[in-house]
């Protein structure tokens, strides 16, 4: 699995219980003109100081290991090198759910790069502080933060489309949530079997409710790979919400099947046990 493919899984948990608290504008318009659409007048969320988790502490062999990892990343100066650093230590952090922490490390020791390899590290990192932040001002924070490195990047690459879909998502909780599909769009008009944005619409037309259209993405999705796990796992869900719980079912368990992400796994077994008991 690629590391694109992880930061997509990583948040897949995460994305379940954001889908319905989303604005539920996103899709009801989706027909319309999107970009000659009014902005959703919405007061601004305060940007916010970010702190390194609290709650979430690293036991003393992970801290240890960090120590390490930290100290060569204060001497190692080539950018590659950084990047494959602060992996390692993302995932010490990550195991916690010190998201926020990672992001911070980034920033700490990628800030001054700009460089397309490290601007793609920081708006990752950012993105999935982003997507576990704790309150909408954090959430805000982060997703201006990610918008920031992400935007850069594209415009030393434009043709970094995978990161224009995830680019898009960061706007689904912002003043102007439409912008999202309007960005999803143009990813697709370029590339119309982009994986990940073809899962994002997908994950938007769930959360508008719109259950037939997002069936139909997550199947166009699975069409143009039909190992995409994590599509099927919310082509799942969106059965599931259709009232079509044996093709519900099918799709929980090929991912049960086939995927090796505990969190995934986890995730549709809780998915298969709700469809037992109703």
């Amino acid at each position: 699995m690629s590391r694109q493919q992880l930061i997509v899984l990583v948040v897949a948990i995460s994305a379940v219980l954001l889908l319905f608290s989303l604005p539920k504008v996103l899709l009801n318009k989706e027909e319309k003109e999107l970009m000659n659409s009014t902005e959703l007048e919405k007061a601004e969320q305060p940007i916010v100081d970010h702190v390194e988790s609290k709650h979430a502490k690293l036991e003393a062999k992970q801290q240890h290991t960090a120590q390490s990892i930290k100290a060569k990343l204060a001497v190692v100066t080539k950018q590659s090198d950084k990047i494959v650093l602060l992996d390692s230590l993302s995932s010490l952090y990550n195991a916690v759910s010190m998201y926020d922490s990672s992001a911070i490390l980034h920033e700490k020791f990628l800030g001054s790069d700009v460089g397309t390899a490290s601007l793609i590290a920081l708006g990752d990192a950012c993105y999935k502080a982003y997507y576990f932040a704790a309150d909408d001002a954090q959430a805000s924070s982060w997703g201006k933060k990610t918008q920031q490195f992400y935007q850069k990047a594209l415009d030393q690459h434009p043709e970094l489309l995978d990161v224009k879909a995830r680019l898009a998502m960061t706007y689904t909780r912002g003043t102007n949530p439409m912008q999202a599909i309007a960005t999803l769009r143009e990813v697709l008009d370029k590339d119309p079997e982009n994986e990940q944005a073809l899962l994002n619409m997908g994950l938007l037309s769930i959360q508008s409710g719109q259950y037939g259209k997002a069936v139909e993405r997550f199947t166009k999705l699975i069409g143009v790979n039909p190992q995409n796990w994590l599509g099927v796992f919310y082509l799942g869900i969106a059965y599931a919400e259709s009232g079509k719980k044996t093709d519900a079912r099918a799709c929980f368990e090929k991912v049960k099947k086939n995927e090796k992400q505990p969190q995934l796994i986890q995730a549709a077994d809780e998915y298969l046990k709700q469809l037992s008991t109703n």
